[in-house]
Parts: C-alpha cells; sequence; structure tokens
C-alpha cells in the first residue's frame, strides 16, 4: 500500500468499495481494505461513504458489516487524540 510515512493521522473520507447498483455487499471487501489501512504507521480514522451501504442491496447488512469492521478502527493504535462521536 501506498501509505505516507510522515502523517500524524490519516482520515479516509468513505467510499471504499465501488457502486455499482444491485451488486451484493460482502464483508470480504471491508476486510480487504482494512488489511491495508492497517499497514499504516499513524492512526487511520475512516467516514462512512454511501457505497459502504446506500448501494448495498440490502443496506442494513452493509451498515453493519463497516460498523464491524471500522466503527472504531482507530483504536487499534496508540494515539493522544480526543475523539468525540456523534452516534
Amino acid at each position: 500500500a501506498n501509505l505516507p510515512q510522515d502523517a500524524e493521522f490519516l482520515i479516509h473520507v468513505g467510499d471504499i468499495r465501488s457502486a455499482r447498483n444491485g451488486r451484493s455487499c460482502k464483508i470480504e471487501e471491508y476486510y480487504e481494505v482494512a488489511g491495508i489501512l492497517n499497514q499504516s504507521h499513524a492512526p487511520v480514522f475512516l467516514v462512512l461513504g454511501d457505497n459502504e451501504w446506500n448501494d448495498c442491496p440490502n443496506i442494513n447488512q452493509g451498515f453493519d458489516y463497516w460498523m464491524k469492521v471500522f466503527g472504531r478502527f482507530e483504536e487499534q493504535w496508540d494515539h493522544s487524540f480526543s475523539i468525540i462521536r456523534h452516534d
């Protein structure tokens, strides 16, 4: 993966999967991206994109997959950032 080495943190602003109407959402897609982002030395924060849930045939399943894999993804790193969540 081509991840920056000089960042204090990374933000991914969504759409980890491409939008294809009717294409099933597979949790393996989410884990594949997580594996890439886990290579970062800096904490990674993710924003939910519409392709991760809204473009899945079952939007609830897509949202559940994203939350399971990325809901608190940044907790894998030690950091001193103050995090405020709007659940």
